[in-house]
């Protein structure tokens, strides 16, 4: 293994340990293939394994429809799920970073920030790796649980709420208060400071401004999309 894949193989626990060091060399050489086959690989896995729990969940939804199924289209769908989720996975692995740091390189250029393109892929993709902790939580915790279940699973606060609560307002506001979620911010707000020659309040304004925006256009939509109980 050449000096550069090693490099950047140490720096995915190593911006989990050590976030400050990590993306002070990661500045200079900002890799960005391993960190995002990383994710990809690592997610692929996670949705293989528990593959036959996501097929069972979608055999207990088409039951609960009765006969109003046709037979082909349950073929169909089980098929589309065999092949989707690990797809899925796979592209929202790269896709989400590529965002994040295009999203990154446009408020850049308001707030004086430097980093190339490159850099800001490399830093998201990295400061993603607390995600596959959460990952491996989910999925292990999903091995354990009911296929009827696997829709409430979840790493935030909001698991101290009651099943009947999913979807209601304190849940969806709950659902923000996860210690992955805001270890990554962390790591990413260190990150961007790093790459940028920020200070880490400027760093911290930027990135919990883009986390906010995400987090009331993601509210809104578990308010149009999720059931609300008792509705």
């Amino acid at each position: 293994m050449s000096r550069g894949a090693t490099a950047a193989l140490k720096a995915v626990p190593g911006v989990m340990l050590d976030p400050r060091g990590t993306f002070g060399c990661l500045k200079e050489t900002p890799f960005v293939l391993v960190p995002l086959l990383t994710l990809a690989l690592v997610n692929c896995v996670y949705a293989i394994v528990t593959l036959p729990k996501i097929r069972e969940l979608a055999m207990h939804q088409i039951e609960l429809a009765g006969d109003a199924v046709p037979a082909e289209q349950v073929e169909i769908a089980l098929k589309a799920i065999t092949w989707g989720a690990p797809a899925g996975a796979i592209f929202t692995a790269v896709a989400i970073p590529l965002a994040i740091a295009l999203a990154l390189l446009l408020i850049g250029q308001f707030v004086e920030g430097d980093a190339p393109f490159r850099g800001l892929v490399s830093l998201v993709a990295y400061a993603q790796m607390p995600s596959l902790l959460k990952g491996l939580a989910v999925t292990v915790i999903g091995l354990a649980t009911p296929a009827q279940e696997m829709q409430n699973i979840t790493t935030s606060l909001a698991l101290i709420l009651p099943r009947e609560q999913a979807g209601s307002t304190l849940y969806r506001l709950l659902s923000f208060v996860d210690p992955f979620v805001w270890w990554g911010l962390y790591v990413m707000i260190v990150g961007y400071a790093a790459f940028n020659s920020f200070t880490m309040k400027k760093s911290a304004k930027v990135i919990i401004a883009l986390y906010l925006v995400y987090a009331v256009i993601s509210f809104l939509l578990m308010k149009r999309f999720v059931p609300t109980p008792g509705v």
